[in-house]
């Protein structure tokens, strides 16, 4: 088990890596490093037992882990705002239906180019 002094340096390091992978947008790395990642966390969590290492890196530690949640957060939304571009543009090349004078269904497909096709 590392000693607290040490772990906590270890800590502040994972921390301060993530956080200029989030800035980078390298989410791909975050997310292959995860599963290792995740098991050397827990272990230097646990070297910070007993004895507490100082407050100020306590301290640090706290805050780059909050600044982390929050690009972590805005990561997240802009996937989420991307993956619904796509998907919007994916229902738009797929086709809109119409209706005639009839209220007939007519597809309105879209032409291999990405653009609608016209109808007189």
């Amino acid at each position: 088990m590392a000693r607290p002094a040490a772990a906590l340096e270890r800590l502040i390091l994972r921390l301060e890596e993530e956080g200029r992978a989030l800035r980078a947008g390298r989410i791909a790395l975050l997310a292959a490093a995860a599963g290792p990642a995740a098991a050397e966390t827990e272990a230097l969590l646990a070297g910070l037992a007993r004895p507490l290492p100082e407050a100020a890196g306590l301290a640090r530690l706290r805050r780059l882990a909050a600044e982390n949640a929050t690009l972590l957060a805005a990561a997240a939304e802009g996937i989420r705002d991307a993956r619904a571009r796509l998907l919007a543009r994916a229902a738009a090349v797929a086709g809109t239906t119409t209706y005639d004078v009839r209220g007939r269904a007519r597809p309105l497909a879209a032409t291999a180019a990405g653009r609608l096709e016209r109808r007189a």
